[in-house]
């Protein structure tokens, strides 16, 4: 399975729709990050890794005051992030090749996009997340439960 791209393909593709079905259930994704932010000073610097659109991850943390980049594999996704919240730093980069000076982030988020890894894969993303997190940083994720990887009907295509 070559998830990169695969998962690149389908969220170009289809970034409307992603738009259009996962407008509301995201805003779970916002009702997390508070604890978070209690161990952060208003000057961190936080990494959200498969930003997606910027919205609303992005978009909250950059209302809040907080120096945020995300980053994405899919372009279309990051121009439409750029457009969201002019005010944050945006990358088209992999999961999978972090390319971030040692100790840069005080916080990494990241919501449903490592499912999107194959699991061999996932000791060199946390190892890499490690190192280019700062010393005493913090690290919040989610992901589906399940035995698979990726999403086996992910709005009606495997990804």
């Amino acid at each position: 399975m070559n998830s990169e791209h695969k998962v690149r393909e389908w969220y170009n593709q289809n970034k409307d729709q992603y738009i259009k079905h996962f407008q509301k259930s995201q805003k779970n994704e916002v009702k997390q990050l508070p604890r978070l932010l209690r161990y952060l000073s208003k000057r961190a610097t936080i990494l959200d890794l498969g930003c997606g659109t910027g919205r609303p991850v992005v978009a909250y943390l950059s209302k809040k005051g907080y120096n945020i980049t995300g980053i994405d594999i899919s372009q279309k996704m990051i121009m439409q992030a750029k457009k969201s919240v002019p005010k944050a730093t945006f990358k088209i980069m992999s999961a999978t090749s972090l390319e971030f000076k040692k100790e840069t982030f005080d916080a990494i988020v990241s919501f449903f996009a490592l499912l999107h890894l194959e699991k061999r894969k996932m000791q060199k993303v946390f190892k890499t997340m490690y190192k280019i997190l700062k010393s005493r940083g913090y690290v919040l994720f989610s992901v589906n439960k399940g035995n698979s990887e990726g999403y086996s009907n992910f709005l009606g295509k495997q990804v």
